[in-house]
């Protein structure tokens, strides 16, 4: 991890945790699609359990706790302001299981 990545990280998370951020197209529609609304992308950034930079994307995804105790995310960039570029909901790896 670079220091780049780092101040990046967090970042995208304080921006937010505050609610600071945009969503793209496609994150709006899969936020309508999974019933993954802003209230809980912002709940999952106060919840996180890793991030990653996505070489092949150019983006860094974060995994989370959901409400209700399951494992969400979202992936986003900084370019002029937070954009959250989709999210997803979907089981803990074991190695993010035992990060929790």
């Amino acid at each position: 991890m670079t220091a780049i990545q780092e101040t990046d990280v967090q970042k995208i998370v304080s921006e937010i945790q505050a609610g600071r951020f945009s969503y793209s197209d496609h994150a709006n529609l899969r936020s309508l699609e999974r019933s993954l609304p802003v209230s809980e992308i912002i709940y999952i950034s106060h919840h996180l359990r890793s991030w990653a930079w996505q070489e092949d994307k150019k983006t860094y995804l974060f995994i989370g706790d959901r409400l209700n105790g399951k494992a969400g995310g979202f992936s986003a960039v900084n370019r002029d302001g937070v954009i959250i570029i989709t999210v997803f909901k979907r089981s803990l790896k074991k190695w993010e299981k035992a990060n929790g």
